[in-house]
Formats: structure tokens, sequence, C-alpha cells
């Protein structure tokens, strides 16, 4: 009896094993794909877009030298039934069956990827020709024409302040011999509505009026990075601001409302709007248009929206940090490891939904096989199958779970985005719910790494104990055995 209570504490033990690591899986995934991984992965396209000049802010060509403006979502494939009276759905989101609409007025529609905007009111607005700055300039400190100061007094030199040119109110100081960027870009429908107050303007002509550029107004926001949106942008770049109906193709589903809050807010209240113009004029000049037109049951609603254009400046770290990390040699480490941010998140996404799923199919396989009635003849082939199991997934659930603890410890050492002595109050709402929701997931990794080790050890012992004492022949009180199959064998 002693063996056998012992052989049933084991088992039972083995089943809570197994319990706790889908809880825990399902734990993990939650917690670090809810966390604000996306806000931080959009920081490093941000400071990778250069300053823009008001004399090169004529519109240009080719494309390749245009600034993105923003972005259209693309669709999924689908069937379009919709000439069909006879069907149901009339839009299904897959391809035609043969054998389902073969008869019917069916079409199958072709997912299109996201298509970038580059145009606003015909015009295109230009990168900088003169030069290749953008934010890693401050990180590496090595042009003296421009520099990053907290205030306007604080500038060297035979240098002036040309604005703030990030979310923390640092100034871009340039030198008396360079010119300033845009820190003033405004539409007007005449062009005699430009003001008359002794600045320069560079004036393009677009769609419905002109566009007004200058590098004159120090006290305001440099111009840096744009973005087309219904309304004030989401706070969290994975959600779009869309005033209009959802449609069940497009991959901004479910996505089109600023749904998420990062802090206490819901958008990004650093954009400020620069104009508004019509969606149907936006898509046609970006070869949008010709698509929406042809999808069947596109709503109305939103063909004739207006959509606006925004812009903010760079998304700042404070002087004083970035001299900490220039002092420690660690500024443009720092500016890399940002930049391979989104790489490196979208790699540990993986590595943790791959681990925890592997980990949930192999604790499911083992409660089943652990839990079958079996014979004594079949003993053998439990025995085999528990041991393939083992075979095939601890050893690629412990590789992933390891990396991805280890990943996401090397993330968390980029504190510098959760100070916010360092950062902007949004910045710094990301960045500190992102390293506690990714701590929180490392934790349970953690966890579920001993789980699955004492689940293996449990089984090992298990196994082996009932493979070479084979105790169904003993005791008919065994879990996972049916006593009047061992009585008739």
């Amino acid at each position: 009896m002693a063996l056998s209570k012992l052989y049933t504490i084991i088992v039972q033990l083995d089943i809570c094993f197994t319990s706790l690591i889908i809880l825990f899986s399902i734990l993990s995934m939650i917690y670090y794909n809810t966390s604000d991984y996306s806000y931080l992965t959009q920081i490093s396209d941000n400071w990778n877009a250069n300053l823009l000049f008001p004399l090169d802010n004529q519109n240009c060509n080719p494309k390749e030298k245009s600034v993105k403006l923003g972005e259209w979502a693309g669709i999924t494939y689908a069937c379009d039934c919709s000439s069909d009276p006879f069907s149901l759905f009339q839009i299904y989101l897959r391809t035609c069956k043969l054998e389902i609409h073969e008869m019917a007025a069916c079409r199958n529609i072709d997912e299109v990827k996201p298509i970038d905007y580059y145009k606003w009111r015909l015009i295109n607005f230009c990168r900088s020709s003169e030069m290749n700055m953008n934010y890693r300039s401050f990180f590496e400190n090595k042009n003296t024409d421009y520099s990053l100061r907290k205030d306007k007094n604080s500038c060297p030199n035979n240098s002036r302040s040309c604005g703030e040119v990030d979310s923390v109110n640092n100034v871009l100081c340039v030198s008396n011999k360079k010119n300033c960027p845009i820190n003033y870009l405004k539409f007007f429908v005449n062009e005699g509505e430009v003001p008359k107050d002794g600045k320069n303007y560079t004036i393009a002509k677009g769609d419905g009026g002109i566009f007004a550029f200058s590098g004159d107004y120090t006290d305001q926001n440099i111009v840096i990075d744009f973005k087309i949106s219904d309304g004030l942008p989401c706070a969290s770049p994975y959600y779009y601001s869309d005033n209009s109906t959802s449609y069940i193709l497009e991959y901004s589903r479910g996505k089109d409302s600023c749904k998420k809050q990062i802090g206490e807010t819901n958008y990004d209240e650093r954009f400020k709007l620069i104009d508004s113009y019509s969606f149907k004029e936006i898509t046609t000049q970006n070869g949008v248009w010709n698509i929406i037109s042809n999808l069947p049951k596109y709503p109305d609603e939103k063909k004739n929206k207006q959509t606006s254009l925004y812009y903010r400046n760079y998304i700042g770290i404070r002087t004083k940090c970035l001299e900490d990390l220039r002092m420690n040699q660690l500024g443009e480490k720092f500016y890399d490891e940002m930049t391979n941010m989104k790489s490196d998140l979208s790699y540990l996404i993986i590595l943790i939904n791959s681990g925890c799923i592997l980990a949930i199919i192999y604790s499911i396989t083992n409660i089943i096989i652990t839990s079958m009635v079996l014979s004594k003849e079949d003993y053998t082939l439990k025995l085999g199958c528990s041991v393939i199991i083992l075979l095939l997934f601890s050893i690629p659930i412990l590789i992933l779970h390891i990396i991805a603890v280890s990943q996401i410890q090397l993330d968390d050492k980029k504190t510098i985005l959760g100070d916010i002595e360092c950062v902007d109050k949004l910045t710094y709402n990301a960045g500190l719910n992102y390293f506690d929701k990714s701590a929180k997931a490392a934790g349970f990794i953690i966890s579920m790494i001993i789980f699955f080790i004492l689940n293996t050890l449990s089984d090992l012992i298990k196994y082996f104990y009932g493979y070479k004492l084979n105790p169904i022949h003993n005791n008919s009180e065994l879990i996972g055995f049916n006593s009047e199959s061992v009585t008739k064998n």
C-alpha cells in the first residue's frame, strides 16, 4: 500500500505541475503581449527622421527623397459574394471554395500589403539634401554646428536656438553660419494670407492653396515626424485614430480607435495639427483609391471623410541623461540598441509565444497520457509515448524559455526609458508598463521552467518505477489503471 500511495502522489504531482505550466504559459503570454512594447518600437523610427530645412521643401521626386507621411493599413484576402442574392454573409474572410461558389457570382479579393503615403495636396515633403542630421547626432555629439541644450540660454557662442527639438523641451542650437530647420509649417488657401512679419518663408504650391515653410520661428517646435490621421493620433502606435465606420477587410479593423491607454491618456498630445484634406484625394494621389473603389461594400462614410496631417518633434531624452550616457561611453551603444529594439522585441515575442504554446501542447498531451486507462500490456506503449513527447518538447521548450528570459533581462537594462527624470511622461509610462509586465512575464517563465523540470523528474521517476517494478501486478488502486482490466489479465 505504501508503494501504491507513493505512486499515486507522484501522478497527482505530475498533473499538478503540468496544469501550472499551462496556467503560467497563458499568463506570461498575456502579460508580455499586452505590454506597451509597440510604443517603444516606434522610437527608433522617430529618431531616424532627418531634420528638414525650408529651402529643400519644394515638390520633390523621386519618392525615395520624400518624407513618409503615414500609411494605409492594407486589406486581407477574401471571397466576395456580394452580388449573389443567396449568399448569407456575402464577404468571406477566406478564398472562394470551388465546390461552394462554383455556381455563385463570387470572386477572390487579393491581399494588399500596407501602402505608404508620401503626397499631401500633391506635395512631397523633401528630405534634406544638405545633410543627414537626426537624433543620433546628439548621442554622438560630434557635429559642432548642431548641438542639444536644455534651454536657449545654454547655446554655445556663435550659435543660436532654433526651437524645441524634442518632447522634453531641449532646444537645438545651430551655428550662426547655418540655417535653422523648419519650425513653422502651415497651409494657406491664398498666398496673400502668409504673415507679413519680416520672417523668411519658402512657398510650395499644392492642391487648393500653398504651404509656407520657415526656420525663423525659434520659439516653436521643430517639425520632424509626420502622421496622417483622422483625429489626434493614438498614444499607442498599434492603433489608428479613425473617425469612420470600420471595414471588414482592412487590417486596421479592431485597431481603428484609440482604445489602449498609456498611463492615463489614449492620445499622443505631442502631435500638432497642420492641415485637413479629403481622404479621397489623399488616397488617389498615393495610389490607394483605385484599390478602395473596387472593394465590395466599402463604406461611403470612409470614402467621403476628411483626414488630417499632424507633426511632432523628436521623442526626447533630457540633456543630463544624454551627458551621463556619453560620459560612460554608452551613448552610441544605447542608440544602436534602441534602433534594433523593433527587431529584438519581434524576435522576443516569437520566442515567448512559441515556447509557451509548445509548453501548453506538451502539458495537455502529458495529462492525457497520464490519465489514460491502460492494461499492463499497453504500459510499455504509454512509457514510449511519454519519452518521445519529452524528447520532442523538453529541449526546445527549455532553450526557448532560457533565451527569452535572458533577452527580457537585457531589455530591462534600458532603465533610462523608465526614468521620469530622463524622458517625457508618455515615454515614461510606456517604459514603466513594458518593464513591469515583461518582468512579470519573465517571472512566470522562470516558474514554468522550474515546474517543467519537476514535471520531467516526476515523469522519469513514475515511468521508471512503473516499468521496472510493474506495480500494476501488485496493486489495482494505482491512478491510471483499471482494476477490472488488471484482474482479467
